[in-house]
């Protein structure tokens, strides 16, 4: 019962929820809120055809983690939208997606170095791809160090809901160079492992990282 509370504690309005019937059939909505020990209210997808009794198999993210239970519909509103409630889930099932997951993406970030830079600087721009819970790749034409030394990135990270800017303290794994075939400019290659102090940014980037495995690479997990 306390997963269960947490959950529902922690959930936003508008989470994503998945709805999956008897017959196999997937449908995505949102979550609203819940009473106590009673029920739980979510959005109706405009092509599920609900009825009191439903029976449905909830699943959810939070943080990084895949919540599932078993529910049925109580019964269905129609104002101030259209919602329904759902029985309270007696037992939740959990499962923690791997922190190796890991998806291709694209993204501008800052890096902050403890020593001087081959720009003169301490700072630099890179791309930061091949991203996971545990760490990522950075692509930049200066190296920020060497295996082992510590650097910070910044970048603005956005889950489907919300966007928060987050400094991330990191250590270089490796470094490796990439000749442009074309330009003849190495771009250089970072492996990076997270080395995270503040643990609602790490469940911030978790929670990213599991939408963006779910959503654009492994919708079958949920």
């Amino acid at each position: 019962m306390k997963q269960i509370k947490y959950l529902l504690e922690n959930l936003s309005v508008g989470e994503r929820v998945q709805l999956i019937t008897n017959a196999g059939q997937t449908f995505y909505s949102g979550y609203i809120g819940y009473i106590s020990e009673k029920s739980i209210l979510i959005k109706v997808p405009k092509s599920l055809k609900a009825s009191k009794g439903l029976c449905l198999k909830i699943r959810v993210l939070l943080h990084g983690n895949i919540y599932s239970f078993q529910s049925k519909v109580l019964c269905l509103n129609s104002v101030p939208i259209v919602y329904m409630h759902l029985s309270y889930p007696i037992d939740i099932e959990v499962s923690i997606l791997r922190e190796q997951l890991r998806v291709s993406m694209s993204m501008e970030v800052k890096v902050e170095a403890k020593k001087e830079l081959s720009n003169g600087s301490r700072t630099a721009n890179a791309i930061l791809t091949d991203f996971s819970a545990g760490g990522a790749s950075l692509e930049a034409p200066v190296q920020f160090g060497t295996t082992g030394d510590k650097i910070t990135v910044t970048g603005k990270f956005k889950t489907n809901e919300n966007e928060k800017t987050i400094t991330i303290p990191c250590s270089i794994c490796q470094v490796r160079g990439e000749e442009d075939i074309k330009t003849k400019d190495v771009n250089l290659q970072h492996g990076v492992k997270f080395e995270f102090v503040n643990k609602e940014d790490e469940n911030f980037v978790k929670n990213l990282i599991a939408q963006q495995i779910v959503y654009a690479k492994t919708r079958k997990i949920l």
